[in-house]
C-alpha cells in the first residue's frame, strides 16, 4: 500500500479521485484510514480502517460503495465464529459504541469468501449499514465494534476516525 501523496490528499479532501485506469489504494498520512479507488473496470471504491491495536493490519472495518451506498463490514485476524456457528449458521451480534457512549447492537451476517463462509468476517443488515457509517461519521476520537460471539468472550475492537471524513468524500458515495 503506498502512502497518499500530499497533492491527492488534497483532491481527496475535496472529493475528486483520481483519474486512472486500475485500481489504487492510498493511505491517509498520520491516520489508520487508506482508500482504495476504482480502475475502470471496478465497481466500487472501499474505505479502509485498521483496528487501533492490530500492527500487522488484519483487523479492519471496510465501507464498500455499492449501488451508491457504503456497506459495511469486519474482517479480523481472529475466528468471530465457531465451527457450530458456521454449521448452524448463527451469525453473532454486532455492535458500536461511539466514544464511550451506548453501546448499539445489531443483527450481524454472516459472508462468504470464495464461496464458503467466512469465520473471521461480519457484516450487518442492509439496513444497519447507514447506522454504521453515522456513528464514524459522528464520533470525534474513536468507535468501538464490538462482536458478541456466541462459543467465545465478547471481542471488542477500537477503532480511529482521524481521517475518516476525508477519506469518505473521496468515495463520493452515499
Amino acid at each position: 500500500m503506498r502512502r497518499l501523496p500530499l497533492a491527492l490528499a488534497a483532491l481527496l479532501a475535496l472529493g475528486t479521485p483520481p483519474a486512472s485506469a486500475q485500481a489504487q489504494e492510498y493511505r491517509l498520512p498520520g491516520t489508520r484510514v487508506s482508500v482504495a479507488l476504482p480502475g475502470a473496470d471496478d465497481q466500487g471504491a472501499t474505505l479502509y480502517i485498521s483496528e487501533i491495536n492490530d500492527t500487522l493490519g488484519k483487523t479492519f472495518v471496510q465501507f464498500r460503495c455499492v449501488d451508491g451506498q457504503l456497506v459495511f463490514g469486519l474482517r479480523t485476524k481472529v475466528p468471530l465464529l465457531s465451527e457450530r456457528d458456521l454449521r448452524q449458521m448463527d451469525a453473532p451480534a454486532v455492535g458500536y459504541r461511539v466514544d464511550g457512549q451506548t453501546l448499539r447492537l445489531f443483527p450481524g451476517v454472516l459472508t462468504r469468501k470464495a464461496g464458503a463462509l467466512d469465520p473471521y468476517a461480519l457484516s450487518v443488515a442492509d439496513s444497519a449499514d447507514a447506522r454504521f457509517v453515522q456513528a464514524f461519521q459522528n464520533a470525534v476520537r474513536r468507535v468501538e465494534i464490538r462482536v458478541e460471539r456466541i462459543d467465545a468472550p465478547p471481542l471488542t475492537l477500537s477503532f480511529g476516525v482521524r481521517g475518516f471524513r476525508e477519506a469518505r468524500r473521496a468515495l463520493n458515495c452515499g
